[in-house]
């Protein structure tokens, strides 16, 4: 396992409530925990992503898609290509 990969461990409701102070300091020091409520995962506490090129990207390709879903048909790369346009 990479050292910037944590293992995600699961807790109930109820711990989380009662350790929280002690998960944010776990989420500090980049563990993530699944919470679960009566068996069934419910929410994930995970820490902040401090890159923002991470975000940017997430960013970027959320634009990407909404550039593709007003495209009507399919995109004709061949004819850009022999065009010389960059695609």
């Amino acid at each position: 396992m990479a050292a910037a990969e944590s293992k995600e461990s699961s807790i109930n409701a109820f711990e989380a409530k009662t350790k929280f102070s002690s998960l944010l300091r776990g989420v500090q020091a980049g563990e993530t925990y699944l919470i679960t409520l009566r068996g069934e995962p419910v929410a994930r506490l995970l820490p902040v992503l401090k890159h923002t090129s991470y975000m940017e990207f997430l960013e970027t390709l959320s634009r990407a898609k909404d550039l593709r879903n007003k495209i009507k048909g399919p995109v004709p790369i061949l004819e850009y290509k022999e065009e010389g346009r960059e695609v």
